[in-house]
């Protein structure tokens, strides 16, 4: 059984946050690498603390759902274990980065180009969890009502 918030998944209903919120982070960090502009890194730390925050909640829903589906369920149950996995680890990843970035506030921390491609690794990932995300929903119709 799904979490539900007025009627609307809670999972789903999150996990909209850090995927958005993620590659902001990635866009503002390339932008602020080339501008040097305090803005992008100032959005940039708003990007990555806003998603991380939301992820982790996501991320329990997530653990919820992935624990409702039935046994009988196993190709849906490995794609929601893949899922959660792989955007579990980007929300940890994109976590410590949170992390760094307030700690150090103001002044930037690692050496950029390496902290972009971290992020950019990431990003990717997340997008691969998201695709087995997406089709546990519109594939399997898991968390669906019929």
């Amino acid at each position: 059984m799904t979490i539900k918030f007025l009627g609307h998944p809670v999972h789903m209903l999150l996990v909209h946050f850090p995927a958005a919120l993620f590659p902001m982070d990635l866009v503002c960090s390339v932008l602020d690498f080339f501008f040097h502009k305090r803005l992008f890194a100032d959005a940039s730390l708003c990007a990555v603390t806003g998603g991380a925050l939301t992820g982790w909640i996501a991320l329990f829903f997530g653990l919820l759902d992935l624990l409702a589906i039935p046994e009988q369920k196993s190709r849906e149950r490995l794609w929601g274990f893949i899922h959660g996995s792989l955007n579990g680890s980007a929300v940890f990843v994109f976590t410590l980065l949170a992390y760094l970035s307030v700690y150090n506030f103001p002044l930037p921390y690692g050496h950029p180009v390496l902290l972009i491609a971290i992020k950019a690794v990431t990003v990717c990932m997340l997008m691969v969890g998201n695709y087995f995300g997406g089709n546990l929903v519109l594939k399997y119709k898991i968390g669906v009502e019929e």
